[in-house]
């Protein structure tokens, strides 16, 4: 009877749709990347959105073993961490193209996605540095607030949640960190195709990969492509959670 019981309750009180984080780690200098990663992981541990969070799932790309590093910072904050896989070269499609295979089996999950933004490029001086890292936190702060946490899960307003959205040059959030719904994201293009397709459409009006346009920020090709990505389909309704440009954070 009692085991009756709890399956009555479990059919009364059903458990809450999975919330997934995919976390791309890029890694040019390993020190640098390790400490980015304790950063972020720690902030994220401590962030309203952390009761949510199912499991992360991270991808490692450049040099060093940073699947090792990833591994022992997860289990020391006893952080349920999964790796998608460790490459030697490759983009934010590495974790996005998965983020994208989660959610068109899985309409009805959410997911974060966020990067160990900084790790790209060594970077000696200090003050680029600490703008980096401001704008760093301020976008995972963003996405694992309480106001995208209820725009994403609660509420039907809304499908990608961010720190700030733009619509210009094209619509992106700057950072590309974001929060989303499932039912939203498996609409979307796979996100290799979505940049061949951006690079090709570009490419046949003229910009080839030595114009002044293909491979840059501000079409959203080349690497560029995986910052539109998240906000390409003509369905998208974002909803963002600072009033403020990113640049005052």
């Amino acid at each position: 009877m009692r085991a009756l019981a709890v399956l009555v309750a479990a059919a009364a009180f059903p458990r809450a749709a999975a919330l997934v984080v995919y976390y791309n780690v890029f890694s040019k200098n390993v020190a640098t990347a390790v400490e980015i990663v304790y950063e972020q992981l720690t902030e994220l541990r401590a962030a309203p959105i952390w009761e949510s969070v199912e499991e992360i799932r991270y991808s490692t790309i450049g040099k060093g073993k940073m699947r090792k590093h990833v591994a022992r910072i997860c289990k020391e904050l006893n952080a349920t961490c999964r790796r998608l896989g460790s490459h030697k070269t490759g983009h934010e499609e590495r974790t996005l193209t998965p983020l994208h295979a989660f959610c068109t089996k899985n309409p009805e999950a959410h997911v974060a996605y966020l990067h160990d933004k900084g790790s790209f490029r060594n970077v000696f001086n200090r003050s680029v540095r600490g703008r980096q890292k401001r704008l760093r936190q301020a976008l995972l702060r963003g996405l694992g607030s309480v106001g995208c946490l209820a725009a994403i899960t609660k509420g039907d307003a809304c499908d990608v949640c961010s720190t700030h959205f733009t619509a210009l040059p094209h619509q992106h959030t700057r950072g590309n960190m974001w929060l989303a719904r499932c039912s939203y994201v498996k609409r979307l293009i796979a996100p290799p195709a979505f940049q061949r397709g951006m690079d090709a459409y570009w490419g046949a009006l003229g910009f080839d990969k030595g114009g002044t346009l293909l491979g840059t920020p501000w079409v959203g090709t080349g690497r560029y492509a995986m910052e539109h990505w998240v906000h390409s389909h003509p369905s998208v309704r974002p909803c963002d959670v600072s009033e403020k440009p990113l640049e005052t954070l």
